[in-house]
């Protein structure tokens, strides 16, 4: 087990009574099982906002054997590469998981943690990530945009300019789960879809880090498709100038090389999205000395069946992973849950550090999350 690393304990505990508050009162108040209204009411400012800083950061397609594993050593041995266990491959991930913060999903932990579905594709996890419930209306990559407030849509109502929430993402259609009111925040989706992207001429690194995905081909992808080394540069820059409450970072190749069969890249792709990781957890440390309260949770839209698919038929592709750490959540290495984790806990949890209803206005039909109250004991 690792320890808890040093923070003021007043902090600490302040943290865990809120979130353990806003869970107790969904309890008493049934309203994570109960009626609830069709449409979700709008946000209520709550004080104060300017102490959290949250990034999530989604990896799509990787599955749970090389985070927990490593490098598949029959796909090695096939390939003529090196043999890396999970923390040579992951360094900077499981520098989180060792020192900052805890891990769900690892076999052994007697803990899963998954898509809905039913059909485990982008769009649905996405969808799911960011209402907090099981998506009811979006049940391929062909949906439209979403119909209820999301948590980046929540974070938009309570600041000032849409510079402080912001979506930076590889794949266009990310920005469609997003947001259902997209005008409220900064988006930069793709090559060239968005919302709000004047904001990105503010400073001129990130602007010229835009300009240069702009240009780019969308290899591995297709169509509008950012490669992930410009959509990383455009949020690193983003985070550590503009300084946003809320910031979403979607990366995609590890998906599309996956598709391809292409292993090789596929490491690749996973090796930079671990450096991504530990570049966003650099800038949120010094939001943590600056007095901010910061939470990072990284995971993935899908898990894959063998490798290259995954989908409705493929129900072994459910099965995903999270990582959580910032100076919200206690340090506990590979936790265990009390209970079946879904995409759809992020919102609520989210929602909970905010001080705001973990489900706002959420019919039973959508299946909500709940909060991970695992990640703050």
């Amino acid at each position: 087990m690792v320890e808890p690393r040093d923070r003021p304990d007043s902090r600490r505990l302040s943290l865990v009574q809120r979130v353990i508050a806003v869970f107790a009162w969904c309890l008493v108040s049934m309203s994570c099982m109960g009626p609830q209204r069709e449409a979700a009411p709008q946000a209520q400012r709550a004080a104060p906002r300017n102490e959290n800083v949250t990034v999530v950061v989604a990896v799509d397609g990787v599955r749970w054997q090389e985070i927990f594993g490593g490098v598949d050593s029959e796909r090695a041995r096939q390939l003529g590469l090196r043999p890396e266990t999970a923390r040579e491959l992951l360094p900077n991930l499981y520098r989180l998981i060792d020192k900052h913060g805890c891990a769900l999903g690892a076999p052994g932990s007697g803990t899963q943690v998954t898509a809905s579905g039913p059909n485990f594709v982008s769009l649905p996890g996405y969808t799911e990530m960011f209402t907090g419930a099981a998506p009811v209306d979006c049940l391929d990559n062909e949906c439209r945009r979403v119909r209820v407030p999301t948590v980046a849509d929540e974070a938009a109502l309570l600041q000032e300019s849409p510079a402080e929430v912001a979506v930076i993402s590889s794949w266009r259609k990310i920005e469609l789960a997003a947001s259902h009111a997209p005008e409220h925040l900064t988006i930069s989706a793709g090559r060239s879809n968005g919302q709000n992207q004047s904001m990105l001429r503010r400073h001129p690194d990130v602007w010229r880090a835009y300009q240069k995905g702009a240009a780019a081909k969308p290899a591995p992808g297709w169509g509008d498709f950012r490669p992930d080394r410009h959509t990383a540069e455009v949020a690193i820059g983003y985070l550590r100038h503009f300084r946003p409450r809320f910031l979403f970072v979607g990366l995609g190749e590890t998906d599309e090389y996956a598709h391809h069969n292409d292993y090789r890249n596929y490491l690749a792709a996973l090796r930079h999205a671990d450096r991504t990781v530990g570049q966003i957890y650099e800038s949120l440390e010094r939001a943590e000395r600056a007095g901010a309260t910061t939470l990072l949770l990284v995971t993935s839209d899908h898990g894959r069946y063998d490798f290259v698919h995954h989908g409705e038929e493929f129900p072994t592709s459910a099965r995903t992973w999270l990582v959580a750490a910032g100076s919200a959540v206690t340090a506990r290495g590979f936790v265990r849950s009390p209970s079946h984790r879904r995409l759809a806990d992020l919102a609520p949890t989210i929602r909970a550090l905010w001080g705001l209803e973990p489900e706002p206005g959420l019919d039973r039909d959508r299946r909500p999350g709940t909060v991970l109250t695992e990640l703050f004991q």
